[in-house]
């Protein structure tokens, strides 16, 4: 697929980015055409597939790297994780919201938000490098 628009970070495997790549994210997908209420959505899911690298795929080890490329074409937004590790279990869960707040759990929401948000959620490997691909589609106006 052609691209308009392409633009890669960076950044260490530490949480004190997320902030960071929150407001990186928003404001290139505003840039790109997006309105402000979905732009943040997809700040949201970015900041979501991010924690869940860390987390899970590097377990906190703040040496590692992830790879953030966003690409753009009047139709999309892709998003491209490039990271190492483990590949994050995305199975689609039922969860009980009153037992989530009853029990006070924390975490576990990530994945079902990021696929209420984005259009694709996609994780793969190729070349020993993990891939966690999202995309999301402009609305038709």
């Amino acid at each position: 697929m052609n691209y308009k628009t392409k633009f890669g970070i960076t950044i260490p495997s530490r949480t004190e980015f997320l902030k960071m790549l929150v407001e990186i994210s928003t404001h290139f997908s505003i840039l790109n055409g997006f309105c402000e209420k979905e732009a943040k959505k997809i700040s949201i899911a970015i900041d979501e597939a991010v924690t869940n690298i860390i987390k899970h795929s590097y377990n906190y080890d703040k040496e590692k790297d992830i790879k953030i490329i966003f690409s753009f074409n009047k139709e999309l937004i892709n998003i491209l994780l490039e990271f190492g590790g483990k590949i994050p279990d995305i199975e689609e869960k039922e969860v009980n919201i009153k037992d989530f707040v009853k029990n006070k759990k924390k975490g576990g929401l990530g994945v079902n938000l990021m696929k209420k948000i984005m259009d694709k959620i996609e994780y793969y490997t190729k070349n020993n490098k993990n891939y966690c691909e999202m995309i999301k589609w402009k609305k038709k106006t």
